[in-house]
Order: structure tokens, then sequence, then C-alpha cells
């Protein structure tokens, strides 16, 4: 008899509720649809963040030196004068 009881508590022990199983399993499965909502979220902002820092900046250096030769030629220009010794932004870079 003293065996049959233990038995009957090993079976007790391994008992878990509905209500618990529910809790985990919604736990869980919102657990991953918030993190994908939010790995989302993120990628596309901060590509949607660099696109328009980028277009800004471009333009703002467009803007600042049309008469160097565009973006590219201002680049290669100022990349130039560095390597000649010149400080970046020295008179001798802008060639009017």
């Amino acid at each position: 008899m003293h065996h049959s009881t233990a038995s009957t508590k090993a079976k007790r022990a391994k008992f878990i509720s509905l209500r618990f199983k529910l809790l985990v399993g919604f736990t869980v499965v919102y657990s991953i649809v918030f993190a994908t909502a939010y790995g989302w979220f993120y990628r596309y902002s901060t590509d949607r963040a660099m696109e328009r820092i980028q277009k800004d900046l471009v333009n703002t250096l467009s803007g600042a030196h049309p008469e160097v030769g565009g973006v590219r030629g201002g680049l290669a220009r100022i990349e130039e004068d560095t390597k000649k010794g010149h400080p970046v932004g020295a008179p001798q870079s802008i060639k009017f």
C-alpha cells in the first residue's frame, strides 16, 4: 500500500493546469510577435533615417560648393589638396 501512495503522489506532481499552459503558450506567442515587429520597425526606421541623412549631406555638399565640380569632383579635389598638405577648406582648394 505504501508503494501505491507514492505513485499517486508522483502522478499528481506531474499535473500542470490548463490555465498555466495557456499562460505560457500566449506569452511565448506574443513575445515572438512583438520581437518580430520590433525588429522590423527598428530596421525600417534606421534605413529611412540613413537614406535621409545621406541625401541631405549630398544636397548640402552640392549646394555649398557648386563651383568645385559637383559632389564627386569636390570630394576628389579635397582629397588631392589634403595629399598636397593643404588643409581642408583652405582657399587653395576652391578655384573660381
